[in-house]
């Protein structure tokens, strides 16, 4: 059922609510997290908790699905797991858990999440794009993570697969983004009168915080969007020509055997950090065609979302794609400008920088506790 949310003071979740928002990824999940994240003490003195000190509930819920780490960060992840859900069973108000890592969980593991946070408590809520936008950002995205292929070569791959999940290119893309399969199962989990979706309305890009404040019971305009500090915007084609170049060079022999080392995830964020570029640098492209296939896929997801029984809060006609004909699709950068490799270098010498710096502070906070250990122990002989 679409329709507009009547106020209430504990929102629609309850007084003793918990509130589960897994993504989707690309769907204004940075921006709502950054929000919450600015305003943490002013939702405590209002009865919310949103657990931990960081942006979001990532490295929790990496230790919830048991995904692979390095063994000091996995250590790390399950005890901010275990800290979120004591934090969560403890607090008898409202609570909220974001992470867009929980939207390629399993159906089993999305059961598993939900039980650790209060089972009967939780309600979940589900951001979603249309995915002719989602498509050229889940290509940055997997760029950035080490893909090698040219935006139109995933594009043909993702729109054949159909909507079909798989572990190759175009299956991956439809783990994370068949949009029907994604909102069933957490309906199938909580019960689709405890499920929320929240179509983004690109000609109203207030309206998902809107939405998010009637869900928790915050007075209108709490979440303002001025809060999002964290950038996220979208790389320009040269941008993720460039990365992608470096990708490239990872596989060639001799001399830029390291080059995956030398440009890590932290550049890239970076990059988007420190870059501003000018207004006029075309970002990656669907063609009408394109968005035509697109639509064709997405149509039978709306529908099943719309049959789900969910309550949605906007209209879900903006999930589909629109074809514009009279749209304009750059050409496909041949070479990424030297500009854009000179910020990617000046990065990763940031980068450099930074890690020095929080090394340098870690070893001066070990040794500041080794003599405070010893002090300790002096007085006590």
């Amino acid at each position: 059922m679409e329709n507009t949310p009547t106020p209430h003071p504990d929102g629609l979740i309850g007084p003793h609510g918990v509130l589960l928002h897994p993504g989707a990824p690309k769907a204004a999940t940075t921006a709502i997290q950054s929000c919450l994240a600015a305003i943490r003490q002013q939702l405590w003195d209002d009865g919310l908790v949103y657990p931990g000190t960081e942006l979001n509930h990532i490295a929790a819920s990496r230790a919830a699905l048991g995904m692979p780490n390095i063994p000091h960060e996995a250590a790390k992840d399950a005890r901010k797991w275990a800290n979120l859900q004591r934090t969560v069973q403890r607090h008898e108000g409202r609570a909220i858990v974001s992470s867009e890592l929980l939207a390629v969980c399993s159906d089993e593991k999305a059961a598993t999440v939900v039980a650790a946070l209060g089972g009967e408590r939780v309600h979940v809520v589900l951001t979603l794009r249309s995915l002719a936008s989602v498509l050229p950002s889940a290509w940055q995205e997997s760029v950035k993570a080490g893909n090698r292929e040219p935006f139109g070569r995933f594009v043909e791959e993702v729109l054949a697969k159909g909507g079909t999940a798989g572990r190759d290119v175009g299956g991956r893309f439809w783990t994370v983004h068949q949009q029907a399969r994604f909102v069933r199962r957490w309906a199938d989990v909580v019960g689709p009168e405890k499920v929320t979706v929240l179509p983004l309305d690109p000609t109203r890009p207030d309206a998902v915080f809107t939405a998010f404040e009637s869900l928790i019971g915050l007075r209108p305009g709490t979440l303002d969007p001025r809060l999002a500090t964290h950038a996220n915007r979208s790389l320009t084609w040269a941008e993720a020509e460039a990365v992608r170049s470096f990708n490239t060079l990872v596989e060639m022999p001799g001399e830029f055997e390291n080059v995956g080392e030398m440009l890590a995830p932290q550049v890239v964020s970076i990059l988007v950090e420190s870059r501003h570029p000018p207004a006029d640098e075309p970002k990656a492209t669907l063609s009408a065609a394109e968005v035509g296939r697109l639509a064709a896929l997405a149509v039978p997801m709306v529908d099943d979302i719309r049959s789900a029984g969910v309550r949605v809060i906007g209209d879900l006609d903006t999930l589909l794609p629109v074809v514009d004909h009279s749209a304009i699709v750059p050409d496909e950068p041949t070479n990424a400008p030297f500009e854009v490799t000179a910020h990617l270098l000046r990065s990763q010498r940031e980068f450099v920088r930074r890690s020095h710096a929080a090394a340098s502070e870690r070893r001066t906070a070990d040794r500041q506790a080794r003599r405070q250990r010893r002090g300790t122990a002096a007085e006590g002989a």
